[in-house]
Parts: structure tokens; sequence; C-alpha cells
């Protein structure tokens, strides 16, 4: 049966992996709208060195190109972990903090099954995205054909959160474990994510 650190642990991934998604996401959207604003600062205030263009903010623009993929990495990373299977190679000594670790922990079929039915749904996705942590994120692959990422990260993150919230109705002594509670994550990162680009603006 499974316990109530093994699933509050697993809450707590879903959960980061939420946040790290979330703030990506803002600060995409933040880049984009404050680029124009910036580069006509720039244009302005021409550098004819290194110093001025320090002092001139040159640097935001290649601060963001190399912060924004970071972040990108970072909430796919996440993301694949929790699709990895229960066991390193099967060895049961070697356990990962995902899905397939949480049913294996389970002992209600109906349960069980309900959720390997809707994994499916999302099979296509998760297929994927391990593509692109094995090809890419975690070994650079020359012969990968760098693609674009599919749409279904909200989906799926919405599908294991409503994953916990069945498996603590189903086990009384999980109830007091935390919820990912998506609105409220999805909001501090876009005020967050408002704040710091407040104080980087260019006057």
């Amino acid at each position: 049966m499974i316990d109530k650190n093994t699933l509050s642990s697993f809450v707590k991934e879903v959960d980061h992996a939420y946040q790290q998604f979330s703030v990506w996401k803002y600060c995409n959207n933040q880049y984009a709208e404050h680029c124009d604003n910036f580069e006509e600062k720039l244009v302005q205030h021409w550098a004819t060195s290194v110093e001025e263009f320090m002092q001139n903010n040159r640097t935001f623009q290649n601060f963001w190109e190399v912060t924004l993929p970071s972040l990108q990495h970072a909430w796919m990373i996440s993301v694949c972990r929790l699709m990895d299977p229960a066991f390193f190679q099967n060895d049961k000594t070697k356990p990962n903090l995902s899905l397939d670790y949480i049913i294996e922990h389970l002992d209600n079929d109906v349960l069980i099954n309900q959720i390997r039915l809707s994994a499916k749904t999302h099979s296509s996705y998760t297929k994927h995205m391990k593509t692109w942590r094995d090809k890419y994120l975690a070994h650079n692959d020359f012969n990968f054909a760098e693609q674009t990422i599919e749409a279904g990260y909200e989906d799926y993150i919405e599908f294991l959160v409503e994953t916990i919230k069945n498996i603590k109705k189903q086990y009384p002594h999980l109830k007091d474990c935390n919820n990912v509670d998506l609105i409220w994550l999805d909001r501090v990162s876009e005020t967050g994510v408002k704040e710091v680009f407040e104080k980087l603006s260019v006057d």
C-alpha cells in the first residue's frame, strides 16, 4: 500500500514541474512583449565600446537567449522524469519517483486500471517527450533532427493532478497530502515574472 511520504514526494515533483513550465511560459511572453522596447532604446544609444555596451543594457537579449532555453529544458526534463518506469532497468533497488512507481504501490485494481486507461490518452505526448529527453536533453544525438515540441504538457499535468486526487479519495490515510493547485501556481508565476521584467525595464 502506498504511504504518505511517497505520495507527498510525488506531489512535490509534479508541483515543481508545473512551476518550471509556468515561469518559462511567462518569461517567454514578457520577453516578446519587451523586445521591441529594448531594441528601440538600444538603437538610440549605439555602443562604441564594451563598457558602453554594458551600460546601455545591450546584454539583456543575450541573457534571455541563454536563460529561456535553460528554463525550457528544465521543465522538459522534470516532466520526463514523471514518465519514467518505476525502476531503473527493472532493478528494485533503484526506484524512480514517477507515475509508474506510484502505481506500483497501489493495491486497488480498479483504480490502477483507471489510471492506466487515462494514461493511454497521453501516450503520443509521453513518447514524444521521451524522445526529446533521450535524443537531445540527455544525449546530444547528432542525427536527431530538432522538431517542434508537441502540445500536451498542460493536459498531461492535469491528468497527474486528477490522478493524485483520485488516489487520495481511495486511501483515507493520504487525505492530508497536498494537492497541486495549478491556478495558484500559474498566477504566482505570472506575477513573479512580471515583477522581474519591471525591474529590468529600460528607462
